[in-house]
């Protein structure tokens, strides 16, 4: 399977990660062409009681067969 765009969605709440030049290193190391796009979210009218249920379906024990989290 040969990839010949790669898209990057931009997370303004996880400043730490530096998109563009993400986006620029992975063009250069695999030849890649890449396209930073915002919030992948913004792109839909979802309301917050969705987003939340979302993030409430995060697994974070493989071994537990459905845990609730609760986000914050």
């Amino acid at each position: 399977m040969k990839i010949s765009k790669l898209f990057l969605y931009d997370e303004p709440s996880v400043s730490e990660i530096k998109i563009n030049e993400l986006a620029e290193f992975i063009q250069k190391q695999s030849g890649i062409s890449t396209e930073v796009r915002q919030s992948f979210f913004q792109h839909f009218d979802i309301k917050e009681k969705i987003l939340h249920q979302l993030a409430s379906c995060r697994v974070f024990n493989p071994y537990v067969p459905f845990e609730e989290h609760n986000p914050q």
